[in-house]
């Protein structure tokens, strides 16, 4: 990778020493390099991992690596043999100053930053989809591609322009917590064009200060190191000093202070001027705050009123359109609409924690009936807090639904150990009887603090004789439990989106079924909102010549959200098992194969095929 990634600077440079036309300006060889990367961030998931195993892969990619550096030889050769120099070497090296290379270093850290903060974003707080964080990746590489045309096709000066106005939009409709509900799709353009337009906008900055081509080895040395920063810091510092994803609306507030300075921050600098520029978010703020104090609802109608519109968000974005020439007042004046927003947040959390795994939120719902633990937008269990209904197992976990019905049709006595992969709340824990021994296996240290804090949640406490929790990648930590040991293993991890697929392949069955004892089940809770992993369940069901039953649960409407649950479960016995206990009459059907492109292994997976396209 190391070797690779330097090859870009490598071959314009040995470019800029030939004679060709555009030998003086080889920048926009970066712009044929990004395309490349888009077509192979676009051909990997839509035809490589479907068609090739990982070997296949593996021997190819050397392949090519050895055509690559063939090219590279090729080249070293004719660069050897080119006679005397014909551009660059002409061209004296001059030395940049600090303040030059800080700035190639802020304009490349703040929309590397903004990639991981946008998609942390929308993938857990706005709309999670499989394969969602591709869009903003394309977006990042496609600004490279237009700002470093040879003839760009979108002005630079149009594009700084545009960003207040698709700034201003977005963090208005975070601020002023007003009851706006904007349709998903709405969500995600505002987001990704704001993404794209600061994108361009600092990119286009660094496409406009680039060096004469003898500085080009040093320009991209500096634009690395920025973008190498920005990663760093949303994926390393970012989740141990923010609760939530902090960094994504700091990012916004600096790709405003990378806008280009206007006529209005040259003609207004000065110890005055700031304070004006202070004093005007501030006042801001006041309007912002003042507007979620008074005018606090939309009525039963869901209408907004007028009146809230116009102090909610009319009048806010004329003031931020009317600092927007200024750019640290208008950078001041986006932090203070986020920060009325992280202010006003959501009266019904009452605890924020994050880890590297996402941000967990516990919330009060259903007017303080109950507890919900999320992540994003994926619900991982919920708690009554009535009188006499802490232990009952609620939302995917009732009763009267999937599990409910397995651990119904199983005899007293017939279980004695159970393996859970995925903790969540701990709410499964609520189906251990007297004498029965119960694990967990859990990724994240953070989850099980959650789960076992009494102020949240009391199911590990109250419930499951007091289970155990092993810690780490449950597809390592199982393999050292003894073989045959379970009687029924429940694979709890695809809820959310975004699964981890290697828990899911024709090894991982395998193991599985060699921690069972014989007759035991293996129960994997499949449910999604963009996924249908039937197939998948089906096709390594049939491949490993074991019985599959599944039941879909849609609990009716009732007067809780955390009462109701749509719920599917996939039930596979042991080999020499029995599932004849799981009767049709109570919902269980025989689950189809999936057929061979639907068999997922360590070497191989379609996850498109398993997407539920138009969700």
């Amino acid at each position: 990778m190391f070797v690779i990634s330097a090859t870009a600077p490598l071959l314009q440079r040995w470019f800029a020493d030939t004679d060709h036309a555009a030998a003086s300006d080889p920048y926009f060889l970066y712009a044929a390099s990004n395309a490349g990367s888009i077509l192979a961030l676009l051909a990997y998931p839509l035809l490589v991992e479907p068609a090739l195993p990982l070997e296949r892969q593996a021997v190819l990619w050397s392949w090519g690596y050895g055509a690559l550096a063939l090219g590279i030889g090729v080249c070293a050769v004719a660069m050897t043999y080119r006679g005397s120099p014909v551009t660059a070497t002409r061209q004296v090296v001059s030395r940049s100053s600090m303040g030059q290379r800080m700035v190639w270093i802020g304009l490349a850290f703040v929309p590397s930053s903004l990639l991981l903060g946008v998609t942390a974003h929308i993938t857990a707080d706005v709309g999670s989809a499989p394969l969602l964080w591709v869009v903003p990746l394309i977006l990042y590489l496609l600004s490279f591609i237009l700002v470093f045309a040879r003839r760009p096709p979108l002005r630079h000066a149009s594009m700084v322009r545009l960003l207040p106005l698709v700034m201003i939009p977005l963090v208005l409709t975070a601020a002023p917590g007003l009851p706006l509900v904007l349709p998903l799709e709405v969500l995600l353009a505002l987001h990704l064009t704001n993404f794209l337009v600061v994108c361009m906008v600092c990119h286009g900055e660094l496409a406009r200060r680039r060096p004469p081509v003898a500085n080009l080895t040093e320009f991209y040395l500096f634009l690395s190191i920025g973008g190498v920063l920005g990663g760093a810091f949303n994926a390393l510092l970012a989740p141990l000093i923010f609760p939530g994803v902090w960094e994504y609306p700091l990012a916004l507030v600096a790709a405003c202070l990378a806008k280009p300075e206007t006529d209005g921050d040259a003609n207004g600098g000065g110890t005055w001027a700031r304070a004006l520029d202070v004093a005007a978010a501030l006042a801001l703020s006041g309007v912002l705050l003042l507007t979620r104090r008074f005018l606090p609802g939309a009525g039963d109608s869901g209408r907004i009123p007028i009146l809230m519109m116009v102090a909610g968000y009319v009048m806010p974005a004329i003031i931020l359109l009317n600092f927007s020439p200024r750019r640290w007042r208008f950078a001041l004046g986006v932090a203070a609409c986020l920060l009325v927003a992280a202010a006003a947040g959501s009266s019904d959390v009452i605890a924020t924690e994050r880890s590297f795994f996402g941000v967990y939120r516990v919330s009060v719902i259903d007017h303080g009936t109950a507890h919900q633990l999320t992540n994003g937008i994926t619900l991982h269990g919920a708690e009554s807090l009535l009188p006499g209904e802490a232990d009952i197992p609620m939302s995917y976990y009732s009763r009267e639904g999937p599990f409910g019905r397995f651990f119904a049709a199983m005899a007293q006595g017939s279980i004695r150990r159970v393996g859970v992969i995925g903790l969540g709340a701990g709410t499964l824990a609520c189906y251990a009887r007297p004498g029965e021994d119960w694990t967990f296996y859990e990724i994240d240290p953070l989850a099980e603090r959650i789960a076992r804090d009494p102020r949240f949640f009391r199911y590990l406490a109250d419930c499951g004789n007091q289970p155990r929790v092993v810690l780490g990648d449950a597809r390592l930590t199982i393999a050292s439990a003894p073989d045959s040991t379970y009687d029924v293993l429940v694979v709890d991890a695809f809820s959310s989106d975004s699964i981890p697929m290697h828990l899911l392949t024709r090894e991982a069955v395998a193991l599985y079924l060699r921690k069972l004892a014989p007759g035991g089940s293996l129960l994997f809770h499949i449910s999604s909102r963009t996924l249908d992993l039937r197939p998948v369940i089906g096709a390594l069901a049939a491949d490993a010549g074991v019985d599959a039953r599944m039941l879909l649960y849609d609990s009716p409407p009732g007067p809780a959200s955390w009462r109701r649950s749509s719920a599917w479960v996939v039930a596979l016995s042991a080999r020499g098992g029995d599932l004849n206990r799981l009767d049709a009459a109570d919902g269980w059907v025989a689950v189809p194969s999936g057929g061979e492109r639907s068999l997922w292994t360590d070497q191989r997976s379609d996850i498109l095929r398993a997407i539920r396209f138009g969700f």
